[in-house]
């Protein structure tokens, strides 16, 4: 639902036709279960029919959606799967295989595509059930996938097994983002994916073996699947200037917001590295501090706006920071 009260709906059929809000769709697929088309509706909020459109491919193909997200009163963005050689407006979707492959859609108001994008795996890959915006306005969703996934010049793997990813795509169908849920096997599948206001990424979904998330590893306790909740991110206030005490460690951070530049300040610290990161918990900048430096300047200017976290760790004390890259 958008701010104007208009209602979207998606879904999936694989039966000859279907009716929504009083108009008959006909399967443009082949015919058989195993072939589906989708379709995305706008209604208004009596309930009325204002738009729907029909993805489908003549002769072959299958289209299911698995996600709407209402980015604004202009814009809707669809997760769905489908195989490779759909023309969206301007964009076709291709893969590295012949398999089904995830695909953000972007439409407007009036239903017409802006853009289509999709990652290249070399497996069939399914989204999550769920869409949610970032504090940049992107859109992150999580998928499915195995060995190798990238997105445009993201790269993530999962050697070993069924991985899971969570990735981001700005209004523009620039990838901002992705990060990786190493699996040690092959059931495992996102669920949803939700943001809050601090900046926090939630990714939700269920396991049947290992998931390794940063280097920390969660094992099932047997059973057909398990559940799991990560958070990328720290809960905390962003203020004109921020600070925190560890025990004998003390940091401060200012100025926050900034702008170029960022000065922190360390008592207690020895030898240490300072870590930069995004909100998805990507890594964007790191450097050392010794234990004789108390004051340092790092130059923010090529980041791009948004959140950030700083971390100090002398593989005794961490501590972390959040700030604003205006």
């Amino acid at each position: 639902m958008d701010n104007l009260s208009n209602q979207y709906v998606t879904g999936y059929f694989n039966s000859d036709s279907i009716e929504v809000g009083g108009q008959t769709l006909y399967k443009l697929s082949n015919s058989g279960i195993s072939y589906y088309d989708c379709f995305i509706a706008k209604f208004d909020s009596t309930g009325f029919l204002i738009w729907i459109k029909q993805i489908g491919q003549p002769g072959g193909g299958s289209a299911l959606t698995y996600s709407l997200l209402s980015v604004n009163d202009s814009l809707i963005a669809v997760s769905l799967i489908c195989s490779p050689g759909f023309v969206f407006g301007s964009d076709t979707i291709q893969n590295i295989n012949t398999q089904g492959v995830t695909v953000i859609l972007l439409l407007d108001s009036a239903g017409n595509v802006q853009w289509a994008r999709n990652p290249q795996n070399q497996f069939t890959i399914k989204p999550t059930g769920k869409m949610s915006l970032d504090n940049n306005n992107d859109i992150v969703f999580a998928t499915q996938f195995g060995l190798t996934i990238n997105f445009g010049s993201y790269s993530v793997s999962s050697p070993s097994g069924g991985g899971i990813c969570v990735a981001s795509i700005n209004t523009s169908g620039n990838w901002t983002n992705a990060i990786s849920i190493e699996g040690l096997s092959t059931f495992n599948i996102p669920i949803c994916t939700e943001t809050d206001i601090y900046g926090n990424i939630l990714v939700a979904g269920g396991f049947d073996g290992p998931l390794i998330f940063n280097g920390n590893q969660i094992s099932s306790a047997g059973g057909y699947t398990d559940g799991f909740i990560a958070k990328y991110g720290l809960q905390c206030s962003v203020g004109l200037d921020e600070d925190l005490t560890a025990s004998s460690v003390q940091l401060k951070l200012f100025p926050n917001p900034a702008t170029n530049l960022i000065n922190l300040q360390t008592t207690g610290f020895k030898n240490s590295t300072i870590t930069i990161l995004n909100t998805m918990g990507k890594t964007v900048f790191t450097s050392n501090l010794s234990e004789a430096q108390n004051q340092t300047t790092i130059n923010i200017s090529k980041l791009s706006s948004g959140v950030y976290f700083i971390k100090v760790n002398d593989n005794e004390n961490t501590v972390t920071l959040k700030f604003v890259k205006q």
